[in-house]
């Protein structure tokens, strides 16, 4: 890229406010308590210009000063997730990729805005804590390799008239070793949600009963076509041998002007892991939402089974190893087989058998048969 041309929408309707040829720009003649929509894209050396960016919100205080009310607009990074790209060519490793880290802007803030992460590395060896602090300008970057699990907090910063104000801590961060798949860590468990009820306007979390933090881990639905949500829950963060749960409704409060977020309690029921396990089932499917509400029907765990598969098959050798998948596959068969004499008398675990079997083939085939490129091309 030799320049970036920055577009303006709300004010401007998309003309182009600035070209520049670095990755930075500062604009002081923005209008206070207003909205813009900004996109970027980038110009290459023959002239030709990319797609735009995905827009950039944000919203210009009321005055130009550091009032009360302005600190109590400032809030932590938002929407915090991990990505891997391939490394850079001057890296010694350049076929290798490396895990960033990125997190969405502020929608309002004043002066120059940058972030600071506090990192908290633990030693697998000893019970020693090792804490490093790093500053950021931008909302992606690079993740350092280090042999040591660690876990990392980010608060956005706002200097302006050479004084500063920080936000509250963001969530902590819980980022895995490289010389092992994250998956793949004995600390991790993988618990997996069966449902047969859509959420509107909520989300749900996982709830440690035993832990000294009030965490709440968010579940990610992972199946278009069925009720089947995963989440990532390090054991390590309870020092309790036995853990126990609860699934929770994340929403917002009604009639609130702070807009803040209550949890639920699905149903008073509690999931233990014992130690050594890696994968934990939970069905809160509903019996009642069938005709025999008394049992639930095989299709719907057979709707289940092929929401994991289709999982698995995505993610095998990305995030999730061989060994993992075998895991996840071999505890939901045997959840299934409890199930049998208590939720769902009808299912059949020949025929979930039988479409593994199928699944794997399926894709097999395909792989086997997927055309190669010629050395041509």
């Amino acid at each position: 890229m030799i320049g970036y041309d920055i577009r303006e929408y709300n004010r401007n309707l998309g003309e182009i406010m600035a070209t520049v040829d670095n990755p930075t720009w500062t604009v002081d003649d923005l209008k206070p308590d207003h909205e813009y929509c900004f996109t970027i894209s980038g110009i290459h050396e023959n002239g030709a210009t990319t797609e735009e960016s995905w827009p950039v919100i944000v919203k210009t205080p009321m005055s130009n000063d550091m009032t009360p009310q302005m600190m109590k607009l400032s809030t932590p990074p938002k929407n915090i997730r991990t990505f891997r790209m391939n490394g850079s060519s001057s890296s010694s490793s350049s076929s290798s990729s490396v895990l960033w880290i990125c997190w969405d802007s502020p929608y309002t803030g004043l002066g120059l805005i940058s972030y600071k992460m506090k990192r908290t590395e633990s030693d697998s060896m000893t019970t020693t804590k090792k804490q490093k602090k790093q500053e950021f300008t931008y909302v992606a970057n690079p993740l350092p390799s280090l042999s040591n699990d660690y876990s990392l907090t980010l608060s956005t910063w706002w200097t302006y008239k050479q004084r500063q104000h920080a936000s509250v801590p963001s969530e902590s961060v819980s980022i895995l070793r490289d010389s092992t798949s994250a998956t793949d860590s004995e600390h991790m468990l993988h618990v997996i949600l069966l449902t047969n009820k859509e959420l509107y306007g909520g989300s749900y979390v996982l709830h440690s009963i035993v832990s000294d933090a009030d965490v709440h881990m968010p579940f990610e639905k992972v199946s278009n076509d069925s009720n089947v949500y995963w989440c990532l829950y390090d054991l390590s963060t309870s020092p309790l041998k036995t853990k126990a749960f609860h699934v929770r409704v994340k929403c917002k409060e009604k009639n609130s002007r702070n807009n803040k977020d209550q949890f639920k309690l699905i149903s008073e029921d509690r999931w233990k892991v014992e130690p050594f396990r890696r994968v934990l089932i939970i069905d809160i499917t509903e019996r009642k939402s069938f005709f025999n509400y008394r049992s639930i029907p095989h299709d719907e765990y057979e709707k289940y089974l092929l929401g994991i598969l289709e999982h698995l098959y995505f993610q095998l050798n990305a995030f999730l190893s061989l060994p993992v998948a075998l895991n996840v596959l071999q505890e939901f068969l045997i959840y299934c087989a409890k199930a049998k004499n208590d939720r769902c008398q009808a299912v059949n675990e020949k025929d979930l058998k039988r479409k593994i079997s199928e699944f794997v083939k399926e894709k097999l085939y395909l792989t086997m048969n997927e055309p190669s490129p010629s050395w041509d091309e």
